[in-house]
């Protein structure tokens, strides 16, 4: 069996990928099947050196127990996929690309019980379109910290040195994510034809998960201002899911940074750029939007979501009345929300 690991990177088109592997029917390739194909909490459970610090583990409020008894679970149907007859063998999580060497070495040794013959494939984005999007992908995963906090460079070598070190750079295939360097045009159909399949875009299942500049910004400000995401039990994630797609179809805009505040962050990691870019073999930095409503600074998305107020009730009011209780429990919530601002309203007076 030869053995393809899809490792991202993340906002490369990965969930499409993912759900067209999980429901393309390919008689020579063996996928582990999963709600949305993604194996990164799977990764994350098996291979990660802290796993209880993971994602899925924290909003999902798992104890070490618990995730040793779902990673017992995962690993033999893993076992099971791998063993099989089948000429190809597909896992797929953005995962890997974040894991430390000791877990990709994990990893490695996990699948050469089955073949040797192990081939990874990423793509990789370029660095201001991955940043705006990376942001978008923090805020929907419940940060709350300020724009400014932390950095959502893409640590280009610090994912991809590893996967080098540890696979052997012959062995992984790293493509510019953009149209103009992908088969047909197409992610999707791109990685299908690193596994030795002609894929037709009829059955491509395409995945949007992207916000508006105004959504953003009205996420952005619960997650900075308010109570931010549910998490720690289970479930949480898709409680918080619900929240974000009761914002999604607001605004129209996309979210774009200006070059005011992405200069600087390029030239921090100028020598990081270069890495990727002597990797590949050809230029990867994209130049910053300058035109349109741009974001330099947490006051400018704190006005986006200001002026979407109206836009914000209204989609309130939709979300009210679209609830399938009865009457009366739909009365006593009205109640009790109503009840909930009297209160507020009070407490701010006073204060």
């Amino acid at each position: 069996m030869k053995i393809i690991l899809h490792a991202g990177m993340h906002k490369t088109g990965s969930s499409s990928i993912q759900r067209t592997l999980n429901a393309a029917d390919l008689p020579n390739h063996a996928i582990p099947q999963t709600a949305a194909g993604n194996l990164s909490g799977v990764v994350s459970m098996l291979f990660d050196d802290e796993p209880e610090k993971g994602v899925m583990a924290v909003s999902n409020g798992l104890t070490k127990e618990e995730l040793k008894r779902r990673g017992d679970i995962w690993k033999n149907r893993l076992v099971e996929t791998l063993r099989c007859d089948k000429e190809y063998g597909v896992l797929s999580a953005e995962k890997i690309s974040t894991l430390p060497q000791s877990g990709l070495i994990r990893l490695r040794e996990f699948i050469e019980k089955f073949s040797p013959d192990i081939k990874v494939v990423a793509y990789v984005r370029k660095p201001v379109s991955f940043m705006q999007s990376a942001f978008q992908q923090r805020v929907k995963g419940g940060a709350g910290q300020s724009l400014f906090a932390g950095t959502i460079w893409p640590n280009y070598q610090k994912r991809f040195a590893g996967i080098d070190d540890i696979f052997g750079r012959e062995n992984v295939t790293l493509k510019i994510f953009d149209p103009d360097h992908l088969r047909s045009r197409d992610v999707v159909i791109d990685f299908f034809s690193e596994i030795g399949v002609d894929l037709s875009p009829e059955v491509v299942i395409r995945t949007n998960e992207s916000l508006s500049l105004e959504a953003t910004a009205l996420l952005y400000v619960q997650r900075r201002l308010g109570d931010g995401a549910v998490q720690n039990f289970l479930g949480a994630p898709a409680a918080n899911n619900a929240f974000i797609e009761a914002l999604q179809g607001i605004g129209t805009g996309k979210l774009m940074f200006s070059s005011e505040f992405i200069g600087p962050i390029l030239e921090k990691n100028r020598a990081d750029l270069e890495w990727m870019e002597a990797r590949l073999g050809m230029p990867l930095e994209d130049a910053p939007e300058t035109e349109g409503r741009l974001i330099g600074s947490e006051e400018d998305l704190l006005t986006v979501a200001e002026e979407n107020y109206a836009a914000l009730t209204d989609r309130l009011v939709e979300t009210i009345r679209a609830d399938g209780r009865s009457s009366r429990d739909r009365l006593v919530r009205n109640l009790n929300a109503l009840r909930a601002l009297c209160y507020a309203s009070l407490d701010s007076s006073r204060n």
